[in-house]
Parts: C-alpha cells; sequence; structure tokens
C-alpha cells in the first residue's frame, strides 16, 4: 500500500542523511496493455495498519499507517519511529505525515514532520491554492515561508494512487508508475513504477497469507528495488529493500503490540566506511597530492517509467584542486593536488560559477538569522586582513573552536541549530560554516564526499564518507572555490586525501536528494591509493 512503501522509503532516506553524519489525472502507465484510470467515483481501501521494521533481521522501530474518510475529505497519516546506532550513539528518527484531500481527489493540506537525533527537527505545512503551493517551513524554531508554482507534472495524492493501485492489480496489469510528491524529498514529484512478478502465499510473523509479489522503484533512489508482497487492495504485508549491499531494511505487517516490540538497533556507520588498498598514507593532515582509483559497482538498472532505465553511475565531479578521469564504465582516476594549478574544468574558466542559491538563505543554512549574522561579525575579528580568503579563513577557525561537543548524536542541523547547541559532527561543521560564510556575503556550498581517517570507531586506516564546505573566493575577474573543513584543527584548513563527490547549496527541497544520491555509492565503492605525498 503506498503508505506503507513511502515510510520504508523515507527511513532509507533518513537513514542516508545519516550515514553522511533521506492533481491531476492519472500518469499513464509504462506498459503497452491498458490500464484502467481511477475514476472520481471509486473509493479507496480505508486502512489502519502497524508494521514493525527491521534492519538485518533486528527490531529497529515500527510505522502505522491510515487512511480514512472524515466528512468530506480523505486523510491519510503515517507515523514512523526508528532507532539505529552510529558507534555507540543511539539515534532515534521520527517521521509523521498528514495528508488531506477532497473525496474528488483534491490536494487540501500536507503537514510533514521530521527529526533526526536529538537536535534537528523539521515541520513543514503545506497548503494548495488553484495555482500554487504555500510552504511554512518550521525548523528549530525558524520559519520560513514561500509559494511554490503546483507541478506542471500530472501526480496523485495517496488516496488516488491507492484506487489506482487497486484497479491495476484487479485488471491483471504487469506493469504501470504514477507521480506523487513526498515532501520529506522535496516538493518535486517522484516517479513510482510497479512490477507484477507473481501470485503466491508468504508467511508473516508465523501466518501465511496469500499475496501478490512485485518489484517497486523510485525515479527518488535510482538503483533501489523494494520486493513487496501486497495483498488485493494494494497494501503492503511483507517488504524488503536493500539501501546498500548487506543491509537490508523489512517491514512486517503486526499488530501495535509486536511492531514496538523491544528495539534492537543496529549500528550503521560502521558499515559505510572503506578500507583503501595500494600506497600508504602517511601523515594524511599533511598530504598534499593524493591520486586514488575508485572503483564503483552499480547496482542493476532500474526502469524509471516511459521504458527508460535509469542511469546509476559514479560521476565524480571537477573541483578547485580535483581532476577526475574515467579510466572505464568503473573505474574514474582522481587526483588531488593542493599545489599545482589545475586547469579549469572542461576548459571552461567560466564553469562552476556561484549561483544566487550559494548566496541565498535557506531553512538549512539560515544566514539571515541573527544569530548567525551575530557569529559572522565575531568571526571576522579574528581574519588576518580583509580579503575574501582570510575572511574565509577565519570562519572555518572559528566554526572548529565554536562547535564545542564533536558528538554523532545529532543527526543533521540546521544551521540556526547548530549555532544555539554547539554541537554537532561533520555535517553540523559544514552547514554552520556555509550559513557563517554567507552572513558575510561569501558565496557558499557543502561538499559530500570521502576523506582518510588514521582512526574512526575503533577502525584504523579507512576512508569515510564526510562533509565540508566551500568558499568562493574572487581574484579580480578569476574567481574559484577554496576547500575548507571546519572538523580540522586551527593549523589544517583542509587536505588531499579529501575527495569530493557531490556539491550542494542546500536550497530547500534539495538537500535530500544530494544525500538520497549519495546513499547509492555506500558499500559499492573500492579505494586504491595510488599517490600519497
Amino acid at each position: 500500500m503506498t503508505m506503507k512503501r513511502n515510510t520504508l522509503r523515507r527511513a532509507l532516506g533518513a537513514m542516508a542523511l545519516l550515514w553522511i553524519a533521506s492533481i491531476g489525472a492519472i500518469a499513464q502507465p509504462v506498459t503497452t496493455q491498458p490500464a484502467p484510470a481511477a475514476a472520481h467515483d471509486d473509493k479507496p481501501a480505508e486502512v489502519d495498519r502497524w508494521y514493525a521494521m527491521l534492519i538485518e533481521g533486528q527490531n529497529s522501530g515500527w510505522t502505522h499507517t491510515t487512511l480514512k474518510r472524515e466528512g468530506d475529505r480523505y486523510v491519510t497519516r503515517s507515523h514512523m519511529e526508528m532507532t539505529m546506532k552510529r558507534g555507540d550513539i543511539a539515534v532515534q528518527i521520527v517521521q509523521k505525515e498528514q495528508f488531506v484531500e477532497t473525496l474528488s481527489f483534491e490536494p487540501v493540506e500536507i503537514v510533514s514532520y521530521l527529526s533526526l537525533g536529538t537536535i534537528f527537527s523539521k515541520r513543514q505545512d503545506i497548503r494548495f491554492t488553484s495555482d500554487a503551493m504555500l510552504v511554512e517551513t518550521n525548523e528549530g524554531g525558524q520559519i520560513t515561508r514561500r509559494t511554490v508554482d503546483l507541478p506542471k507534472e500530472k501526480w496523485l495524492t495517496p488516496a488516488q494512487a491507492s484506487v489506482l493501485m487497486k484497479r491495476n492489480l484487479a485488471a491483471g496489469t504487469k506493469e504501470f508508475s504514477y507521480l506523487k510528491i513526498e515532501p520529506t524529498v522535496g516538493l518535486t514529484p517522484q516517479r513510482y513504477t510497479f512490477s507484477i512478478r507473481s501470485r503466491e502465499s508468504v508467511e508473516v510473523l508465523g501466518k501465511v497469507v496469500p499475496a501478490i509479489l512485485m518489484d517497486s522503484s523510485s525515479s527518488a533512489a535510482p538503483g533501489v528495488v523494494m520486493k513487496e508482497y501486497v495483498d488485493e487492495q494494494g497494501t503492503s504485508v511483507k517488504g524488503s529493500a536493500a539501501a546498500i549491499p548487506g543491509m537490508t531494511m523489512e517491514m512486517l505487517l503486526a499488530d501495535e503490540k509486536i511492531a514496538k516490540a523491544q528495539i534492537n538497533p543496529q549500528e550503521l556507520v560502521a558499515s559505510t566506511l572503506v578500507v583503501p588498498t595500494g600506497a600508504a598514507v602517511v601523515e594524511p593532515r599533511k598530504t598534499r597530492r593524493g591520486v586514488y582509483e575508485l572503483t564503483y559497482q552499480p547496482p542493476a538498472k532500474v526502469d524509471s517509467g516511459a521504458g527508460r532505465a535509469a542511469e546509476v553511475a559514479l560521476v565524480v565531479p571537477y573541483a578547485s584542486v580535483q581532476r577526475a578521469e574515467k579510466s572505464s564504465d568503473t573505474v574514474t582516476r582522481v587526483t588531488v593536488d593542493l599545489d599545482a594549478k589545475l586547469p579549469p574544468p572542461h576548459g571552461d574558466a567560466n564553469a562552476d560559477q556561484p549561483t544566487d542559491l550559494n548566496r541565498s538563505a535557506s531553512s538549512m543554512i539560515n544566514c539571515d538569522d541573527p544569530e548567525i549574522v551575530a557569529l559572522a561579525a565575531e568571526a571576522t575579528k579574528a581574519a588576518k586582513d580583509g580579503s575574501v580568503l582570510a575572511r574565509a579563513e577565519a570562519a572555518r577557525r572559528f566554526v572548529h573552536a565554536y562547535i564545542q561537543k564533536k558528538s554523532l548524536s545529532v543527526g543533521f542541523a540546521s544551521a540556526s541549530e547548530t549555532a544555539r547547541t554547539k554541537q554537532g559532527d561533520c555535517t553540523e561543521h559544514g552547514v554552520l560554516l556555509a550559513a557563517i560564510l554567507r552572513a558575510m556575503k561569501i558565496p557558499s556550498r557543502t561538499v559530500s564526499g570521502l576523506v582518510y581517517a588514521e582512526q574512526f570507531l575503533g577502525h584504523q586506516g579507512i576512508i569515510g564518507y564526510h562533509m565540508w564546505a566551500q568558499a568562493w573566493v574572487q581574484d579580480g575577474t578569476d574567481g574559484r572555490w577554496v576547500d575548507l573543513d571546519a572538523v580540522l584543527d586551527a593549523e589544517q584548513p583542509f587536505d588531499a586525501t579529501h575527495i569530493a563527490l557531490s556539491y550542494s547549496a542546500m536550497a530547500d527541497g534539495e538537500m535530500f536528494m544530494d544525500m538520497l544520491s549519495m546513499a547509492s555509492l555506500v558499500g559499492r565503492l573500492s579505494i586504491r591509493v595510488v599517490e600519497s605525498k
């Protein structure tokens, strides 16, 4: 059923965030067979179901989903609570959503809530008008409001998607898809594609029930295929998906008592670490040049709709000190050189210029917050001179000292939250630094990638997922992105064991997708150190 299916995807997305620190008419089905459209007089099946959530067989949380008619409205609600470990620290994820629509499937309102760990929380209220979405976001007490145009694509409400699912199953349709908005992912509709495999019985918590086996995938998570058993109404009874190789999440139909049984959270961060081969990395924090061979084993291609296969590939970006060259379809050679004057990407000196998104506030990087403006003024006082580079480096050192409790207990806090709590890991350092830079009128962005660590969570000589910031430094007519890692101490602004994999302005609506794209790499990368000096 759509609610449970989306909850599993949200859980996978939330895991992605933590690893780096997740009215329209019916869309045309991707099949040559005629598929039924959902008529307005069709009624969705009312649902009230509990599910147990397991990660690698360990009870890690629960979810409760309902779809009911309330007066002249259909109301769909979901509530998920999941706990996982980052090292020895247990981190709880709570996600709630309420979608209100009319009996003719016109959207009225969406209220969503997400909290990650002890600090980060975000509530989003979306009200629909005839031509727009009025969006209010409350992130750690910081409220922002904006108006967003309605999507041009035709998309489905939850009740409408439920009706379409039921009608396609009854008609024996082998493959179909639809678009749907997921506020946790963003306001751009995501495509969900379903392939019916067989009818068979399945055991769920000791009971054998008849079911329909299907594969489902989403454009929000290319390469991730969910194996799902549903009943004739399209309501899930059992589902599983591997967010990364060797890390499977399951959701099983249960009663409330079983769903909320003793939680035994799975440790996830250590499973993302990569043990490199090749040359030794000596004094990583002083490394000025590194050459790395990244081998990526992509998941199977997934149909993203309209007969198109989603390309799931490793694309290593060019950076100010980084160049990448593909040796084959699966192997990329990356050079990070802090001293060489590398040519501009693709020979274009104007490539990769900052945009308005790198200068403006968002709910994650609220550079207009008075607290952050005050911190920027304080950091500026320590600059050696008035140059952009000196002020950016002063901001980096300031953030390193300002975040006093360096802990994995925070899921993914906004800059405003970190400014007030003074705690967090690499993501909080990177986001707060990016916000302070923008408050200084310096364009900024965050970088998600990899870094070498001599020791982390009891492991030695590993490469782990990491986040830092970049500042745009303009020298006359020339400009460049400068890497700044606030996790490093005062004397070490950056080193050549950092490998950039993606950039983000942390604009509203794009953060989750950026993190989810990173999650698709976890467990599929091997790294050989070719050179380190």
